[in-house]
C-alpha cells in the first residue's frame, strides 16, 4: 500500500530518526539521496520544494503536483537518484525498507529547516 504523499510527508516529517537495517539497494538508494545532504547546488531546490509542500497545507491537489515535482528535481538529478526514486515509489511505506526510504528524506527535510 502506498500512502498519499501528503501521508508521506507527514510520516517523513514525524518519524523519529533511528539507524535501520535495509536492503542493499535501499542502502544503496539511501547513500545517493545522502549526497544532498552536502550539495548546495542539490539541496537548495529540494528545501524550496519542502517548502512549498508545508505551505500547502492539507490541498491535496497542490501536494500531489509538487510531489511530481520532487520527483522530477530528484530525476534531474542523475541516473543514481532517478533509480532511488523509483525504488521508494515501489516500496510500502509501512515495510522495513519503507521505514528506511522515510528516514533518509526525513534526515534530508531536517537540513530545510535550519
Amino acid at each position: 500500500m502506498k500512502l498519499p504523499f501528503a501521508g508521506l510527508l507527514f510520516a517523513v516529517l514525524t518519524a523519529p530518526s533511528v539507524a535501520l537495517a535495509a536492503s542493499p539497494a535501499v542502502e544503496t538508494a539511501m547513500a545517493t539521496l545522502a549526497v544532498i545532504e552536502t550539495d548546495k547546488a542539490k539541496l537548495d531546490p529540494y528545501c524550496a520544494l519542502v517548502a512549498e509542500m508545508n505551505a500547502a497545507g492539507n490541498d491535496q491537489a497542490k501536494l500531489d503536483s509538487l510531489g511530481e515535482q520532487l520527483d522530477g528535481l530528484l530525476r534531474s538529478f542523475g541516473p543514481a537518484f532517478e533509480s532511488a526514486v523509483d525504488l521508494h515509489n515501489e516500496l510500502d511505506d509501512a515495510s522495513a525498507d519503507g521505514v528506511a526510504m522515510i528516514a533518509a528524506f526525513e534526515k534530508i527535510d531536517k537540513l530545510c529547516t535550519k
